[in-house]
Parts: structure tokens; C-alpha cells; sequence
């Protein structure tokens, strides 16, 4: 019997009249935090349901509630009308639920055959000793198990890269083999998280039509979290919106649009205005170490958004990977245009400033020397001297110091310094790493008074990295709030400033 008949006769013993899955007022809080709020709905054999809504909303969490990652503290998940909440993480997959991930979680050393081969090793009976003594019924095993991945490698288009190493593969075709390795476990739900994280417009239409296809043929359920709109609502037969942890909208894919709570919802990202810069699925690396994992974000244009967590998370490393400092993975577009890969130099050529933490001033150099290094990837050479008198505008400091060099400064002067160097780029988004760094109060509070200033007469969008969590959710209009590298909340500034259960957990105020 072929896996597509394996499966096709599996789904045709299910009761029609039953939904396949019930999600049954699930409740997960991490701390203080709220993960996931009395959430229910149901999925349908053979249904497609696309669960959607902002960073941090909870999508990702009750993934891994029902890959039993996560225990949840009330409520219960149904497969085929049997909790599932009973059962240990390696177990799951038995039961027919299978999965890929937000962060892709391929043996990068291993082939694709190898990887494929892997997402079906429950499936072997062998036992221990029939390893050990290699039974003949262990080499019909592994054969049997080969040829079905084998037979999936040809569905999904990619017998050329088989004996590849994935590592060596671009971001998209491990997509692919994430995919066939979670069919190779023969499941009847199959849960992707943002499959199109990452991918380009032609790419993600080509998901769509790949996702439907495969739902159709091989006789799937599909839970799907996903970000990209366009294709929620074109594959989808039903939507379920979450916002802070509660189900904000559930029905068909028109009437969920129709929602007057969808701008929430769908958004995602809590009524910001035109976007300025989006990244999706961002992993970045030091060495082997992995440091970011599966992080979105998006930026308002004209805003400011902050980005909050303790020491390690992982905040500066986020500004480096949108400055090309580190290697990263993912899909990142400034202004509609990917930069993700491209060097640092060409992204600030693009009109991105990175102020990093410690000022990175040429202490050698004169004020006005670093002015005009700042300024050294700008072609209206004639403009700059108007431009560096702008900048004194803002710090007069600056100009009365304009030929000590850098080194002698104060550290309040030397951020200004930093800052001042950065607005010479006539950036249109400043990233900002500590800028309260080892500064007195007074200083602090002058300096994001001028941040506030420059947002709304230079119209510069500004990612504002700050330990000081109370003064930046003041200044800022967004917030995201990460941890060890992955994102746990998100939205305006002011919900999460007045929200005492994140505050007292997180933010240390």
C-alpha cells in the first residue's frame, strides 16, 4: 500500500460527523505572562484553518501545545475526540499530528535524503536487538522507508538536491525538505508554522498552490500560523484571529476580513501605519552558536519602536542582523526591497544608521571629522557643511567642542556625537543600541528629548534597544518584548507599559 493510500484509507475510517481537532479553552502563562487566554475553536477533517494575528499573540505557543512542548494550565486539546495532553512530546507524531517549524529544525550536516528518511523513524518496529543482529525484517524496513521517502522527494521536486548536505541549500528548497520530512511521518494533521518566513512574493505564491495541493492529494487536515495575509486568506477555509493570548475572530477567511475587530487581528501589528521595514523568520549566528530564533518584526514609518528584554536576549544582535553584521537567516525588506545578504555598507547606503552601544566614535578624530565621516557615503558633497550646522542645532555642545577630538569628551557628548555622526547619513531609519548607557539622569532625559525631536521634525523612524525599559516606552510608539532570542509580546507601547503582570516579569519597574 502507498503512503497515499495508507493515509487516504486513515482518513476515510474518521467519523465525518465529528471535528478532527478541538481546541477546548486552552490557558498557558509563562510567569506573570498570559500566553494563551480560554482559547477555543475546532478544525474540521480535511480543513484548512489559518491562525493568525500580531507578534506575541500566541499562535506559536499553541503550536506547541499541541506538540506537547508546552503544558497548558487549563483546558484540553482533542484528536479524533482523545486528549492529547496525556501524551509525551516523542509520542505525538504516533498519533498522526505532524509539524513543521517557524525555525527551521533540519540536521543541517545530514542529506536531504537523510533528513527525509528521519521524519519516519517511529514507523520502524524493529525493536533494539532486531537493530543489533539486523534481522532480514529490519532491511525490508529501511527499504520500505526509503522508497516512501524517496517517493516524497519526487513530490516536492527535489531529487536534484538529495544527496545534498542542507546546509549547503538555499533558504527555500530547506523549506521544501522541512515539509516532506513532516509528510514522511505519514500524519493526518499537519501543523506549519510560517511557511512563508523568508520566502519572496513569486516563492510564497508558489507555497500556496504547493500547500493546497498537497492537502488535496495526500488527504490532510491543516493548521496553519502564518503572517502573509494574502495567502491565509486564499488557501484558507476558515480563520481563527488571536490577540494577546484570547480569540479575537473565528469564521471563513470573508467573514473574519469583515470583523470589526480585524484590523487587530490581521494587521499584525496593532494599527501601525505604512511600513517601513519588515523582517520575517530572522535566525542569526555567532559561529555555531544560534543567538536569534524565528524573530518578526515590523516598523512604522515615522515611528518609534523599542525593543525590550534582559541582558542576553538577544536585542543587539537583532540590530546587527538588520545591519548585515551577522550571519542571518530569514527575509528582510527595507522599504519594500530585500537587504537581507547585502553588505553593510549598501544597507547604509539605503539610508539605514546603526548607533551601536559604546558610541563607536574616532576618539582621534575632531568633532567635526567624525561629523564628516558620517557623511563620507553621501554624493551632494555641497549639502554636508549645511548638514553638519544642522547637527550642532540639535547638540550645541557639539559645536563648541567642534575641534577637541572625540576621545576627551564627556560620555553624554560623545553620544550626542554619535547620533549627530548617524543624522549626517540623512538616514530614514536609526537604530539605536543603549543610547542611556553610563549617562546621568539629566543627561538621559535631554537626550531622548531630542530623539522625540528628531522623530518629528526629520521625520527618522528610529529601533530604539534600551535597558531602561520605562523611559523608552515612553518615548516610543511600539514595543516588542524578546527573550533568549525569541519574541514573547508585542504591541503599542502603551498597552504594554500598562500592563503590571509584564512590567513586574519583565521590564523591572
Amino acid at each position: 500500500m502507498t503512503v497515499v493510500e495508507t493515509m487516504s484509507s486513515r482518513a476515510a475510517a474518521a467519523d465525518p460527523a465529528a471535528p478532527l481537532v478541538e481546541v477546548r479553552g486552552i490557558g498557558v502563562r509563562f510567569g506573570g505572562i498570559v500566553a494563551l487566554d480560554g482559547v477555543s475553536f475546532t478544525i474540521a477533517e480535511r480543513q484548512m484553518l489559518g491562525l493568525i494575528g500580531p507578534n506575541g499573540a500566541g499562535k506559536t505557543t499553541l503550536f506547541n501545545c499541541f506538540s506537547r512542548l508546552y503544558t497548558p494550565v487549563a483546558g484540553d486539546i482533542l484528536f479524533e475526540g482523545a486528549s492529547i495532553l496525556d501524551k509525551p512530546a516523542h509520542r505525538i507524531v504516533e498519533i498522526g499530528i505532524g509539524r513543521t517549524f517557524q525555525n527551521l529544525a533540519l540536521f543541517r550536516t545530514m542529506t536531504v535524503l537523510d533528513n527525509v528518511r528521519a521524519g519516519s523513524h517511529h514507523l520502524g518496529a524493529s525493536g533494539f536487538f532486531g537493530d543489533a543482529v539486523r534481522l532480514p525484517t529490519v532491511g525490508r524496513q529501511e527499504r520500505a522507508l526509503t522508497e516512501a521517502a524517496w517517493e516524497l522527494i519526487d513530490y516536492l521536486d527535489l531529487g536534484d538536491v538529495a544527496f545534498r548536505r542542507v546546509a549547503d541549500l538555499p533558504f527555500g528548497v530547506q523549506k521544501r525538505v522541512e515539509l516532506a520530512r513532516a509528510l514522511a511521518a505519514r500524519p493526518r494533521l499537519l501543523l506549519l508554522d510560517e511557511p512563508a518566513g523568508g520566502l519572496n512574493h513569486g516563492e510564497v505564491d508558489e507555497l500556496g498552490a504547493l500547500i493546497r495541493r498537497i492537502r488535496d492529494e495526500r488527504r490532510l487536515t491543516v493548521l496553519l500560523v502564518e503572517h502573509h495575509m494574502n495567502l491565509v486568506m486564499s488557501i484558507c477555509d476558515k480563520v481563527v484571529a488571536l490577540d494577546f493570548g484570547r480569540k479575537i475572530a473565528d469564521g471563513t477567511p470573508a467573514e473574519v476580513q469583515r470583523d470589526p475587530r480585524r484590523d487587530r487581528g490581521l494587521s499584525g501589528d496593532r494599527g501601525m501605519s505604512a511600513c517601513l521595514l519588515e523582517a520575517t523568520g530572522i535566525c542569526a549566528y555567532y559561529g555555531p552558536t544560534q543567538v536569534l530564533f524565528g524573530l518578526d518584526l515590523r516598523l512604522a514609518e515615522g515611528g518609534i519602536t523599542t525593543m525590550l528584554g534582559a541582558n542576553g536576549a538577544g536585542k543587539t544582535t537583532m540590530l546587527r542582523a538588520l545591519s548585515g553584521m551577522v550571519r542571518t537567516t530569514g527575509e528582510i525588506r527595507f522599504r519594500g526591497e530585500p537587504v537581507l545578504g547585502q553588505a553593510t555598507e549598501d544597507i547604509v547606503r539605503r539610508g539605514v544608521a546603526h548607533v551601536p552601544e559604546g558610541r563607536g566614535t574616532f576618539t582621534r578624530q575632531t568633532v567635526e571629522e567624525n561629523l564628516q565621516i558620517g557623511a563620507m557615503s553621501r554624493r551632494d558633497r555641497k549639502a554636508i557643511p549645511g548638514d553638519i550646522e544642522r547637527v550642532y542645532g540639535y547638540f550645541p555642545r557639539l559645536k563648541e567642542r567642534r575641534g577637541q577630538q572625540a576621545g576627551t569628551l564627556s560620555g553624554g557628548e560623545q553620544q550626542m556625537l554619535a547620533i549627530g555622526r548617524a543624522l549626517m547619513l540623512r538616514p530614514r531609519l536609526m537604530l539605536l543600541d543603549e543610547p542611556s548607557f553610563g549617562l546621568a539622569p539629566m543627561i538621559v532625559a535631554e537626550m531622548f528629548e531630542i530623539l522625540r525631536t528628531l522623530n518629528r521634525s526629520e521625520k527618522v523612524s528610529m529601533l530604539l534597544v534600551e535597558q531602561n525599559a520605562a523611559l523608552a516606552l515612553d518615548l516610543a510608539d511600539h514595543a516588542y518584548l524578546i527573550e533568549t532570542g525569541r519574541l514573547v509580546m508585542s504591541g503599542p507601547s502603551a498597552e504594554i507599559r500598562g500592563d503590571e503582570s509584564i512590567r513586574r516579569s519583565y521590564l523591572g519597574y
